[in-house]
């Protein structure tokens, strides 16, 4: 911000020298000599005597240099104040569906946390219909799921895409490879409640795959660890996200298993009501939580 001439003249005349003051501002030497002919031609005056031991201010170039100080002073403090972070304080009351609450967001509020020390977080966690009718009520002003919402009155804006894997205990029997859709419908599943969007998104792909077909469906549990835990036991096979298993497949204590033909991807969702986007710190945590979203997708792609 502020005049770049201006500016120009002021290092020349701090430092006493043309070259000294290309060096801090990263321009040739002949680039500074034009910028401070230009100012000399706006004004109409000479600021600066070439000598042998540098430049030396003339009468008008002193006046233009007590101004110029100040000017860029204020031109400081204008930058401070308006393109510094607001202060953020207060309590955030957020929701989010059981992947997103327990396996992704914990480090994010962490590291919001961190940077805004004075902000209180609080989180609820709920499935994706518990989380979208708590936005539409206004109970929370964000809400993240694991589903599309249809509801009146909500906002719902993607946010990052999620990888279902399917997993299986060492217990449970080795599967041949390859594996197809309709090896997976014959075999007992574990499965979340109705109203997961965990369970939706992989009925969504089952049904796209093999239309009228359903999992079966030998035990319904109402969280992801509790489904982890059954299929360790080798209760049966499980469609999980990955984020929620990370650490499972890399101890080998569960076991991801490659079916053909199934389409196991699915998007995760912002929430909030209708009308303007979040501002203040509901605004901010977006913010934070798209950016760390994004380097950490940049992570996993080495890119």
């Amino acid at each position: 911000m502020g005049d770049f001439r201006l500016r120009v003249f002021y290092v020349v005349a701090r430092e006493g020298s043309f070259s000294r003051a290309a060096a801090e501002l990263h321009l040739s030497q002949p680039a500074v000599s034009l910028q401070i002919k230009a100012l000399e031609e706006e004004y109409g005056q000479r600021l600066l005597d070439r000598t042998a031991r540098g430049a030396r201010l003339t009468a008008a170039g002193e006046r233009l240099y007590r101004q110029a100080r100040r000017i860029l002073q204020l031109y400081q403090e204008i930058e401070a104040e308006l393109l510094s972070p607001p202060a953020l304080s207060g309590e955030l009351r957020l929701a989010a569906s059981s992947t997103l609450a327990n396996y992704l967001l914990p480090a994010v509020l962490a590291g919001f946390q961190s940077e805004w020390p004075k902000v209180r977080l609080v989180l609820a966690s709920g499935n994706t219909r518990q989380v979208a009718q708590w936005v539409r009520e206004q109970t929370v002003p964000l809400g993240f799921v694991e589903g599309p919402c249809a509801l009146p009155g909500l906002k719902v804006q993607r946010l990052a895409q999620d990888e279902l894997v399917v997993v299986r205990g060492r217990r449970f029997a080795a599967l041949r490879t390859p594996f197809s859709v309709a090896d997976l419908l014959s075999l007992p599943m574990v499965m979340r409640e109705a109203g997961s969007g965990t369970r939706e998104a992989l009925e969504a792909a089952l049904r796209a795959a093999v239309p009228g077909k359903l999992p079966q469906v030998a035990m319904q549990l109402g969280s992801t660890e509790a489904v982890k835990t059954a299929v360790e036991l080798g209760i049966g096979l499980a469609a999980v996200s990955r984020w929620s298993v990370e650490k499972e497949l890399r101890l080998g204590t569960l076991l991801a298993v490659e079916v053909q033909g199934l389409a196991l991807r699915r998007q995760l969702f912002t929430l909030y009501p209708q009308g303007p986007a979040p501002g203040g710190v509901a605004g901010q945590f977006l913010a934070f939580l798209r950016r760390a979203l994004r380097a950490r997708r940049l992570a996993r792609t080495g890119v």
